[in-house]
């Protein structure tokens, strides 16, 4: 009995230590320069975590190998803090180079930040040095919606169209078909997503069989919502959209079928 008890203290010593452990590094985290803003009321238009996190399935990029940052944008600032610490790591702010407009859009991939500005400009950051790569221009309206990947940028924007660069800044391709601003898009090695209010396009990317040069962008399907498009995600088979009525819709792409409607929020799904 005496060994039971001894056992039984010995754990709940135990769990008692890692509880202050946790409570620890909650007052470490409360105390952080990031959260010091949030509790000020500081308002970010736009956030990213690393989208190159999603290929070690850790989100947050906390675990091992991970990119542990978050990016932030204020008016014409882009601030990127660390997800462990709190600490303010990077301030990317435009300059005379006409990137000085509030930023709309913002995104984090591997080691760049990429932002669309309210004057039509996409410019890429580089988060180890610090230093902007370049600032690109071909919009003609408010740079809305970024996507990423190793090899080419993608930008949507409030004057119908989507572009795309490679990762010097350099224009590639401009793609038509919508017939409203663009709000939100995503791409893949050979498929790209992009939304525009209440229309959803899904595109082949065509390329040169020898060359990744991009060829062309061809639309597989065209999907119709009930309410305007504010977030969404491709699957191989599907994709998964929310809008502003707050619902959460999956559509399968090959016959551009509605297959399930979710009523999940009661505003906008972001």
């Amino acid at each position: 009995e005496s060994l039971i008890e001894i056992s039984q203290t010995e754990m709940l010593i135990h769990n008692t230590k890692d509880d202050i452990k946790g409570l620890s590094e909650q007052i470490i985290v409360e105390n952080c320069p990031l959260m010091q803003q949030v509790l000020k009321g500081r308002k970010y238009r736009c956030i990213s975590l690393n989208a190159s996190n999603i290929a070690c399935d850790d989100v947050t990029g906390t675990g091992k190998g991970g990119v542990a940052y978050v990016a932030l944008s204020e008016g014409e600032s882009c601030y990127v803090h660390n997800l462990q610490t709190g600490k303010l790591e990077n301030v990317f702010v435009g300059d005379e180079d006409g990137a000085t407009a509030t930023i709309t859009s913002l995104f984090f991939y591997a080691n760049r930040v990429y932002t669309g500005t309210m004057d039509s400009v996409l410019i890429g950051w580089d988060l180890s040095t610090s230093k902007k790569l370049f600032v690109a221009k071909g919009h003609e309206s408010s740079v809305t919606c970024i996507h990423a990947d190793n090899s080419k940028v993608i930008s949507g924007s409030a004057d119908k169209s989507i572009i795309v660069w490679n990762t010097d800044g350099k224009m590639l391709r401009r793609v038509l078909g919508h017939s409203r601003g663009i709000h939100c898009v995503q791409c893949g090695p050979r498929w790209c997503v992009s939304a525009s209010y209440r229309t959803v396009f899904v595109w082949d990317i065509l390329t040169e069989k020898e060359a990744e040069t991009i060829t062309g962008f061809n639309c597989r399907c065209r999907l119709v919502s009930e309410g305007n498009v504010t977030a969404l995600q491709y699957g191989e088979l599907e994709v998964i959209t929310g809008d502003s009525l707050g619902a959460i819709s999956v559509w399968w792409i090959e016959s551009g079928e509605l297959l399930k409607i979710f009523d999940a929020h009661n505003s906008p799904v972001a």
